[in-house]
């Protein structure tokens, strides 16, 4: 048997130390105050609001044209300056672009030096106004021996950063500039600017039994839970080949097996005994995640005849959640996979996800409905739910253990249910249609 490969990248927000986005905000420092200590402002980037606030400490900053200058006057003999930057939203890809660090003499130390807290990702130089840019000397901005007037960007990389300091470190006699800062927006840095492509070949075979290999890389982000399941199968072999086996209908469309990621172990969400649609990961310490996951998957097996090939259709669904509980969810479908009882004549299926939330195509091919509309969710006493066509369909409301709390045959594309009597809590909304199955959740307040 042939594995699936499905090779999924979460590039989240920069692939390296080059933002793969342009830049949501950019801005000078017009905005400090004349002679001290703390100066502050408001800006809307990405349709928020950020409240940025620049402290020095022992010494004052004031405005120099559109910049901050770090004393106010040369004769300040201050040595170490104590310089933080707070935003009120986090940021991600912050940039600040430092001025006017000097070496001084060649035959003396540097004269003015400068680290960060976190440390800096990279520096970059810069173009408009254009300079020499000082060196990064094991962490420690270092203008080179008898250079002046050194200047360049302070990169800090993809992380969600609320703070930074930085500690400006002087002679009497030299004074530096804080110039201008950009950053990106990262509202929710586990979706934003993510490219999740899948690619891979398969044959299923006549048992149903098949894997998947799904390789995630989260690109410096720190996850607290991650949620793999799968909310959509369909049976595409003909229905004289499928198997009867009414019985055994909950065993398809499982994960039945439980792959480590950094350590941590999943478990199943529902009944145990022959797996389950959805696995979880809880990362008791936020975990940035580069890792790579074989699924072991159970669709509806098919006669063991050369005419009669197994064909599936299924999503995969995955949910990250960071460390500030932001939730990102993809869904990624692979369709038009075939296999016969004998030889194998594989097709290759690529797929790209358009945006969050079930989105998706297959070598052009739209993918099928795989998601039930639930409003409103949260929801008190009724659900209105919006269905993929007018077939006759079993809804069942199941709890979290998969226990069948309540059943409704419907043949519409909307429908109400009634959930006055549950109680507050996660249920799953659970839709089948033939060989149809699509699971949501809904939660009951």
């Amino acid at each position: 048997m042939k594995p699936i490969h499905i090779f999924l990248v979460a590039l989240f927000i920069i692939a390296s130390s080059t933002s793969t986005t342009a830049q949501n905000y950019a801005g000078d420092f017009g905005w400090v105050g004349t002679n001290t200590n703390t100066s502050s402002t408001t800006v809307t980037a990405c349709g928020t609001q950020n409240f940025i606030q620049l402290s020095s400490s022992p010494a004052t900053h004031t405005l120099n044209g559109t910049s901050a200058r770090l004393p106010i006057t040369t004769s300040d003999t201050t040595s170490a300056i104590t310089i933080r930057l707070r935003f009120s939203q986090p940021v991600c890809n912050l940039r600040i672009k430092v001025n006017d660090l000097d070496y001084g003499s060649a035959t003396t130390p540097a004269a003015e030096t400068m680290t960060t807290s976190p440390m800096f990702a990279s520096i970059a130089p810069s173009i408009s106004p254009a300079g020499p840019l000082f060196n990064n000397v094991g962490g420690t901005l270092t203008p080179p021996v008898g250079v002046n007037n050194t200047l360049g960007w302070v990169e800090f990389g993809p992380t969600p950063i609320s703070s930074v300091t930085l500690t400006y470190n002087r002679i009497t006699g030299y004074h530096a500039f804080l110039d201008s800062l950009t950053y990106d927006c990262c509202r929710n840095c586990i979706c934003d600017d993510k490219h999740i492509q899948l690619a891979g070949t398969s044959s299923i075979p006549n048992s149903g039994i098949t894997s998947a290999t799904v390789s995630i890389s989260s690109s410096g982000v720190p996850i607290s839970r991650l949620n793999v399941s799968i909310p959509y199968y369909k049976s595409l072999a003909d229905t004289e080949c499928i198997k009867c086996d009414p019985a055994n209908i909950s065993m398809y469309g499982k994960i039945t097996n439980l792959p480590t990621i950094a350590g941590v172990t999943p478990t199943f969400t529902g009944p145990t005994a022959s797996g389950s649609a959805e696995i979880v990961y809880e990362f008791s310490t936020p975990t940035v995640i580069a890792h790579s996951i074989t699924l072991n998957l159970r669709f509806p097996p098919t006669l063991a005849l050369k005419c009669c090939p197994n064909k599936v259709n299924y999503c995969i669904k995955l949910g990250l959640i960071d460390k500030d509980c932001k939730i990102c969810e993809k869904l990624l479908c692979l369709n038009n996979i075939s296999s016969t009882g004998l030889g194998v004549t594989p097709k290759k299926a690529t797929s790209t996800i358009i945006e969050d939330n079930a989105k998706a195509r297959l070598d052009g091919v739209p993918s099928p409905s795989a998601k039930l509309l639930i409003t409103p969710n949260p929801a008190m006493s009724t659900l209105t739910v919006t269905l993929p066509n007018e077939k006759e369909a079993n809804l069942d409301i199941l709890d979290l253990n998969g226990k069948n709390i309540q059943s409704q045959k419907v043949s519409s594309t909307t429908v109400s249910l009634n959930i006055s009597t549950l109680s507050q809590g996660t249920y799953i909304l659970k839709y089948t249609s033939g060989s149809t199955i699509i699971n949501e959740k809904f939660v009951k307040k």
